[in-house]
């Protein structure tokens, strides 16, 4: 785990009352280790909302975001239960800049209202810090609600072999995935930490370990006493 110094300036931290929690993004590319890295967080006690568990929510059946999924897309991304057939839905957004836009439309401001719901239960709970693992982080500008953001990083080659074999995805399925996203190269020079998990997954919990004391110690405790 590294600073970023790249950037000419520190951004500025969002104001807080003194009830308020750190809250600190999480995100990284498809395959770049984002998953595994937030799972090593939530070892150490510090709750974690998951924004993809979140937009799977958004999405159940009956639910208004839902209805106006089907809408948008048609009865032939329903399966018999009711739910989203998420694979359909994938390979009609995915390459699609149009459908991807009007998806993000009907399910990022469940998401987003879903994540402020959370964090106001942990807030309550006595939680002073709060990790947002969001793949869109900066795509979707939801950066704007972290007081500093953390990139999982992965070299694309290392991501493209990740996708072929953990995916069996085609060269042409995993382009369209990463073609969605922000460029991760680009990601990794608006974070306020990188974790490089181009290593082993030792190295990667190493830094996890030296992130998570470093934010503790800056934040006095994970929960309020």
């Amino acid at each position: 785990m590294k600073k970023n110094h790249s950037q000419p300036k520190a951004k500025p931290s969002p104001p807080h009352s003194h009830q308020s929690p750190q809250i600190i993004g999480l995100t990284g590319s498809i395959a770049s280790g984002k998953s595994t890295v937030s799972q090593m967080i939530r070892k150490k006690d510090i709750p974690v909302i998951c924004a993809d568990l979140l937009a799977r929510k958004a999405l159940d059946p009956h639910t208004e975001a839902s209805q106006k999924v089907r809408a948008l897309f048609g009865k032939e991304i329903i399966l018999r239960d009711g739910s989203i057939n998420r694979k359909k839905l994938a390979n009609l957004v995915f390459g699609n800049k149009n459908n991807l836009e009007n998806l993000n439309s009907i399910v990022h401001p469940e998401v987003l209202q879903m994540i402020k719901d959370k964090i106001n239960v942990l807030v309550k709970e006595g939680y002073r810090l709060i990790i947002l693992d969001i793949p869109l982080l900066f795509e979707a500008k939801l950066d704007k609600l972290c007081d500093k953001t953390v990139v999982v990083y992965s070299p694309h080659k290392q991501i493209e072999e990740r996708l072929k074999k953990r995916n069996g995805y085609s060269d042409q399925e995993i382009q369209k995935r990463i073609a969605s996203q922000m460029d991760i190269e680009k990601k990794k020079t608006r974070a306020d930490f990188v974790i490089d998990n181009s290593g082993t997954l030792e190295e990667t919990r190493k830094q996890v370990k030296d992130l998570i004391g470093l934010l503790v110690a800056r934040y006095s405790r994970t929960r309020r006493s």
